[in-house]
């Protein structure tokens, strides 16, 4: 009897560690980017940190940008993202239901706000598109920052008389051509981090055709839904894209333009859910780091 007890018991204890240590990875979706942009690169990092043993990361590109990851999160098919801050907080703004769902976890890197303008339209500042000029957005966060950006100026940018307008029917290169042309677009925005093949090589090799503008003002005061600055001053180097650099009296020079965190935000409900693999996956997120820095060049 004594011998059947601790067989009984010897095989509970071997079937209780066998399901621990053959439990099937916890599932996540890492919702991104475009597949040659900074998101999807740093989602395959973070990626290649996590323990493949406790966690699967299925990294997803091509989302359509922030607003459609915010979207992808409401209903689910996210577990987490990497938005523009701004982006968070204006969907925040419009969706408050959104702010118990979803914990950020970490900022990446600094977006840039790379505002390309056709070099012959007459627009020097950002309140010279008011003369009935039309903007564009070659990846998904940049209407939120366009939004911003005629909230910030106000009746200088906009009024009942004279006003831009927006074509939201081109993205991606399409954008950078059509403003390029200067026909029927006079302007495209994209937002991302330093060193994006997009600006590497698209736009920069539309340095004959495009410029970029300067935005040194109007942003002090814009603030996040918790009352937090949501924008900064940062300096586009000359030598980060040489041709699309406006001269000056001494040659070409930096570009001021403000910029806005990259954020990673995680569902509540899934973290709670999955706390133990949670807490090396903020590990796996902290060890990414370096090589995030290193592409961006914000070291």
């Amino acid at each position: 009897m004594k011998r059947t007890f601790r067989s009984i018991a010897a095989l509970a204890i071997l079937g209780a560690l066998t399901s621990t240590s053959f439990a099937a990875p916890v599932k996540a979706n890492l919702c991104t980017g475009s597949t040659d942009g900074l998101y999807y690169f740093e989602g395959n990092v973070i990626k290649s940190k996590v323990r493949a043993d406790e966690l699967t990361l299925n990294v997803i590109g091509n989302t359509g940008g922030s607003v459609k990851n915010l979207e992808y999160l409401m209903n689910g098919d996210c577990d987490m993202a990497i938005v523009q801050n701004d982006a968070w907080s204006v969907y925040s703004f419009t969706k408050p239901e959104i702010i118990p769902l979803l914990d950020k976890v970490s900022t990446l890197h600094k977006e840039v706000v790379h505002f390309l303008v056709n070099r012959n339209a007459g627009i020097n500042k950002i309140t010279d598109l008011k003369d009935n000029k039309v903007v564009s957005f070659a990846n998904g966060g940049a209407q939120v920052t366009w939004d911003s950006i005629v909230k910030a100026f106000g009746k200088k940018l906009s009024d009942e008389k004279s006003k831009p307008s927006v074509d939201g029917s081109v993205d991606g290169v399409e954008a950078l051509h059509k403003a390029a042309s200067g026909d029927e677009i006079q302007a495209t925005i994209y937002v991302a981090g330093f060193g994006t093949p997009f600006m590497v090589n698209d736009a920069a090799n539309k340095g004959d055709k495009l410029v970029l503008l300067p935005i040194s003002d109007g942003f002090d005061d814009v603030k996040d839904v918790k009352g937090k600055q949501l924008y900064s001053y940062v300096e586009i180097p000359y030598s980060s894209y040489k041709n699309i650099m406006p001269s000056g009296m001494f040659g070409r020079k930096d570009v001021t333009t403000i910029g806005v965190d990259a954020v990673l935000v995680v569902r509540k409900d899934w973290k709670e859910k999955n706390k133990p693999v949670y807490s090396n996956f903020l590990r796996a997120v902290d060890s990414s780091m370096a090589d995030i820095k290193k592409r961006t060049g914000q070291i």
